[in-house]
């Protein structure tokens, strides 16, 4: 039976935290004014952050349905 607890620190790509921390640091560059001043950099920086946001919503969206199903078997 699951203990209800998730290592976010396993690294790689289960690595929720990590990915959590590198969109906020990716959030505090583009609020800087020069961030905008290499547009290629700055669409490379919002691409990556976008695919970091889908992994961290799907991670967390698994992680609601492993819940749901849990409550729906007990």
């Amino acid at each position: 039976m699951p203990s209800g607890r998730v290592s976010t620190r396993s690294g790689g790509i289960f690595d929720i935290e990590g990915k959590s921390e590198r969109i906020a640091d990716l959030d505090r560059q583009a609020s800087l004014p020069e961030f905008w001043n290499d547009a290629p950099r700055a669409r490379e920086s919002l691409k990556q952050k976008s695919i970091l946001e889908r992994h961290v919503e799907r991670f967390t969206t698994l992680l609601r349905q492993i819940d749901d199903a849990e409550v729906a078997c007990h």
